[in-house]
């Protein structure tokens, strides 16, 4: 762990530096211990997406970190290989599975909680999403603007939600009327990503990674809380991949559940956004918390 990020850590009261090992490689974590009276059964993990650092887009996981230990939710945010402080190599978030299982082994340790609640952004929350059945110590998942898109897709994708916005803006809509929007162009664009999409194309045996995620979800029987940024390609992405019949059966649960908020782009930067998320997260976090009291 870097000079630097240590004495950042060492600033912040309660927080405490973990180094944990991984397949041979050293992961760097903040701890956040419950700063509540009785000894918590239940701790959150935060799994950041990307290559984002620990501290999470605009120090968002800092203060959620912060929150959810006041509300007596033990918390760990951590580094995966190669990312940040953690030594190794990045080998993605699909291969990401024993990162987050040493983070809980970490965060078991630390504390004495016997299971923990994964909040993920991102492909953090897809990570999470592909490990959660087979990781009997995750209880419930908070997946904000979960990844959905496989890369050979990523294009049309990007195409195909420019011109969804595009149309639903009024603005756009009066200037294609006054003939100020190229419509030949535009017709051109979204015909090529049609043929692509139907044109036989060689695929990988491998499923879409939509549907990996909807299978593998629904081996997880813990509650699941959704929350997607209204301004975010990923979020629409996903919410157009929950119209397919094994997403369907999946949100149908009692026990899952899906919150918008509205003006956020992917990582809620705008202040406003950043604070719901900031009580959307730390709302679900107490329900699961407090069904995993009334279970035990």
């Amino acid at each position: 762990m870097s000079q630097t990020a240590l004495s950042q850590t060492a600033t912040m009261p309660n927080n405490k530096p973990l180094i944990f090992p991984c397949e041979g490689d050293a992961l760097v974590g903040v701890l956040h211990p419950s700063s509540g009276i009785v000894a918590a059964r239940t701790g959150v993990l935060i799994v950041s997406g990307g290559v984002q650092v620990r501290s999470g887009p605009h120090r968002s996981h800092v203060e959620l970190a912060q929150a959810l230990a006041a509300d007596g939710l033990p918390t760990l945010r951590f580094d995966r290989r190669g990312v940040g402080d953690s030594s190794g190599t990045d080998v993605g978030f699909e291969m990401s599975g024993p990162d987050i299982q040493a983070a809980i082994d970490a965060l078991v340790e630390e504390t004495g909680v016997e299971g923990c609640i994964g909040y993920g952004l991102c492909d953090g929350a897809s990570a999470l999403a592909l490990l959660a059945p087979h990781e009997p110590r995750l209880t419930g998942l908070i997946l904000m603007n979960p990844w959905t898109i496989d890369q050979e897709d990523q294009e049309n994708s990007l195409v195909m939600h420019h011109y969804r916005r595009r149309m639903r803006d009024p603005r756009q809509l009066g200037r294609l009327l006054r003939g100020e929007i190229e419509l030949g162009r535009a017709i051109r664009s979204l015909g090529r990503v049609a043929l692509d999409r139907l044109r036989a194309r060689p695929r990988p045996a491998i499923l879409p990674l939509s549907h990996r995620m909807a299978a593998s979800l629904s081996g997880f029987t813990g509650p699941i809380h959704f929350i997607l940024s209204t301004h975010d390609r990923t979020a629409a992405t996903f919410q157009a991949a929950t119209h397919w019949p094994a997403w369907k059966a999946i949100l149908e649960r009692p026990n899952v559940t899906i919150q918008e908020i509205g003006g956020a782009d992917h990582t809620c930067s705008p202040q406003t956004a950043k604070a719901a998320f900031l009580a959307e997260c730390r709302s679900a976090a107490r329900r699961m918390a407090a069904l995993e009291r009334e279970l035990a």
